[in-house]
């Protein structure tokens, strides 16, 4: 995937993301797809400014390698091309969220825009602001999907298990816990403390008991182990790269 740091706004949407925003929601992988880099540049702008790290690709089937760390799509389509392009977001990265751009989206074009598959339709122009809360109103709602990714590793909620490559991990409740929490924070630092209170240790006074279970998740990874990474004085995060 290329990326364009071009910062003219292109038709339809105008920057006027206010400094100190307070739209911005934990760090994510955001997907922008777009059929012109000026049009993925100036979106990419807009969710920097949140702190989310954004990807890039020109249209949906050139977005299959970040199926792994995205876990939302901002998708502009031209009205005429709304349909398809939220049908192949759909087969193509079934449990990422969509948020459509189009322009002259009326009543007609939002119904089939859903129907096909999208989350949310919004009409251009947008400014900044507007798009930085469609899009964190997206990952709330995501965040409450039985299902999260990150790279290799998927957590199924409802069912409390998790796989690795589409494989089963033979997880204890405590270590599904922490590698959930990882999860739902990708690459955000998570506390010990954090983690602690994830878990019931049953009063442990064991000063290690996290990075035992952390040894052990990762044991249980296998050639993915090293996706938990440790922060010295920190604690742990699921590495981004």
């Amino acid at each position: 995937m290329t990326r364009s740091r071009k910062r003219r706004a292109p038709p339809g949407l105008s920057f006027r993301l206010a400094v100190g925003s307070a739209f911005v929601l934990a760090r994510a992988v955001i997907l922008v797809v777009a059929p012109t880099a000026e049009e993925r540049a100036f979106a990419a702008r807009a969710l920097e400014a949140c702190g989310h790290v954004v990807e890039e690709a020109a249209s949906i089937e050139d977005a299959s390698g970040a199926r792994d760390r995205a876990v939302a799509i901002v998708l502009h389509a031209p009205a005429s091309e709304i349909v398809g392009a939220c049908r192949s977001a759909a087969t193509l990265l079934p449990s990422l969220p969509l948020l459509l751009l189009s322009d002259a989206v009326d009543a007609k074009a939002r119904v089939a825009a859903l129907d096909a598959g999208a989350d949310d339709v919004v009409a251009l122009p947008i400014g900044a602001d507007d798009l930085a809360v469609h899009v964190c109103a997206l990952l709330r709602r995501g965040s409450r999907r039985p299902r999260l990714r990150w790279r290799a590793i998927e957590i199924h909620r409802d069912e409390r298990r998790a796989t690795v490559a589409g494989e089963r991990l033979a997880l204890t409740d405590r270590e599904y816990a922490i590698l959930r929490a990882l999860v739902e924070r990708a690459g955000d630092t998570v506390s010990r403390a954090e983690l602690r209170a994830c878990i019931d240790d049953g009063g442990s006074s064991r000063s290690n008991a996290i990075d035992v279970h952390v040894s052990n998740l990762r044991a249980k990874l296998g050639v993915h182990a090293h996706l938990v990474e440790t922060v010295r004085g920190g604690g742990y995060r699921l590495r981004g790269a």
